[in-house]
């Protein structure tokens, strides 16, 4: 199969800066350098300012960071990681069967269940351990530090189960199929985001859906050709409905 061919996520991730951005902000700047008391540090109030006019880069129609964000995170991220005892992790989650939605109950409800799972996110992560970011149509990736791959996996695994435990509420049932993956020392981003959408949409929805699939990059590359061939040590975790909660 040519890989020039492949979908590929990080297409849409482009390191640009946003002019309307970044006009207001040069705004800003040149407001407090005309105050008489600025010394230089007033200066990095700035982006603090940026994110009180809401310039953080978001989707649209669920309002949750987008892929330029994830892009800056990244890069920040990781290099903390690489000066504690955490390490960092991709996922990429798609909404299974989400064309259903869109065409048997028209765009409106498709764009409820996108905030519907948006929301879980949100409400499903502190803030240290993971953030999401929505791409385009169901596809969400999401950046968790954690300190090791079964820490991670539960990281996710929480996400997945509370999507299951409000969907009664929510009127329609909706469940997600996600591929996590570890970022290898020295890694990009482009490369380990490439790898867990493939671990979602090769492994995870072949699966049966509603599923996490954790790999690392060794194993993704010995079972990449042969999905038949999962076994534990792949950290495959299924559930076909919510867990018990005490």
């Amino acid at each position: 199969m040519s890989t020039n061919k492949e979908y590929n996520p990080f297409r849409t991730i482009r390191r640009r800066k946003y002019s309307e951005s970044k006009s207001a902000l040069e705004k800003i700047d040149e407001i407090l350098r005309a105050l008489p008391d600025y010394d230089g540090a007033n200066g990095r109030n700035i982006a603090l300012i940026g994110q009180g006019l809401d310039l953080v880069p978001r989707n649209p129609i669920t309002n949750r960071y987008n892929q330029d964000q994830m892009v800056e995170d990244f890069e920040r991220r990781n290099g903390r990681t690489s000066h504690d005892d955490e390490n960092l992790y991709i996922a990429f989650s798609d909404i299974d069967d989400f064309k259903v939605f869109n065409d048997q109950y028209g765009h409106a409800v498709g764009d409820r269940v996108l905030a519907f799972t948006c929301s879980i996110a949100e409400r499903s992560f502190r803030e240290y351990d993971a953030t999401s970011y929505h791409f385009h149509g169901e596809e969400k990736g999401f950046l968790i530090r954690a300190r090791n791959d079964e820490d991670a996996v539960m990281v996710m695994e929480r996400y997945r189960n509370n999507i299951l435990l409000e969907s009664d509420n929510f009127g329609y049932q909706v469940t997600e199929s996600i591929g996590l993956t570890k970022v290898e020392k020295g890694e990009d981003l482009e490369t380990a985001l490439n790898r867990a959408d493939r671990i979602t949409k090769r492994f995870a929805k072949e699966q049966g859906k509603n599923c996490v699939v954790f790999m690392t990059r060794n194993n993704y590359n010995e079972f990449s050709e042969e999905f038949d061939d999962i076994t534990e040590d792949t950290l495959l975790i299924k559930h076909d409905g919510p867990e018990e909660t005490s």
